[in-house]
């Protein structure tokens, strides 16, 4: 299993690698970038060529040049904690390791090629009814992919590759496995610099939605409505739902 932050003009605030302390894990960067990224040492570095451009492409190349023998872990690099939502507690850094582990077994165990944690850290969110879900929404800031998956982003989504990807997986795996247990928390994203947060505005993500329901229909529905679940709402006055699976 390899653990992989995707980042890009970030070298002063990425912190995912805190709370991955005792774990196997790299930070992928352009080549240009190196020397930006002087608090992560050297061995933990691996550079993509400067002409992958963009997030999609940036996971792609991950999915097809970094997968092991088993599958590789995505984690944005504005990640401040790992909770575990059923004991309201943080999980300590030396037992992050087993539990991506063991999400990652049961998802070989089921026969999902995809799959992810909770998409809220609040534990008030969590339902102790509802630990573990085989459909929904993947959360595009932490996700797994079992080598063989033949689903990759498409390039043409710059903002909503979670949405994108959730309804492709839904799509064509009809499954996915979510350890609804535990889930990252994740910096406010309208707050970050560098990344996406350089050109993200409320026209670009309205003219994503407007491509997800070009591409899919139906299955996205425009509304106001709680976040969580196989539902999820974005920032300002419009919202979007996914229909899954369909």
């Amino acid at each position: 299993m390899k653990i992989i932050i995707p980042s890009m003009g970030r070298g002063d605030a990425i912190i995912t690698h805190k709370i991955l302390s005792e774990c196997n894990y790299s930070v992928c960067i352009p080549e240009s970038e190196r020397d930006l990224y002087f608090r992560i040492p050297n061995d933990k570095k691996i550079l993509h060529p400067n002409n992958i451009v963009g997030l999609p492409a940036k996971r792609n190349w991950i999915i097809d040049n970094l997968m092991d023998d088993e599958c590789v872990i995505q984690l944005d690099d504005d990640l401040v904690a790992f909770y575990n939502l059923s004991e309201v507690r943080k999980v300590y850094p030396e037992n992050v390791w087993a539990v991506l582990y063991e999400t990652f077994l049961s998802t070989v165990e089921l026969g999902a090629e995809f799959f992810c944690w909770g998409s809220q850290s609040d534990a008030k969110m969590y339902s102790e009814f509802s630990p573990f879900a085989i459909t929904g929404y993947i959360c595009g800031s932490a996700f797994g992919v079992v080598k063989g998956s033949k689903v990759r982003h498409d390039e043409m989504f710059n903002l909503k590759l979670d949405y994108d990807l959730s309804l492709m997986n839904a799509y064509v795996n009809k499954l996915v496995w979510k350890n609804q247990i535990y889930a990252f928390c994740q910096k406010r994203t309208f707050r970050a610099t560098g990344g996406l947060s350089n050109f993200r505005t409320l026209a670009i993500e309205k003219e994503e939605i407007k491509k997800l329901k070009q591409k899919y229909g139906s299955n996205v529905i425009s509304g106001k409505g709680k976040r969580g679940g196989a539902n999820r709402n974005i920032v300002g006055d419009i919202g979007i739902f996914l229909n899954l699976p369909f």
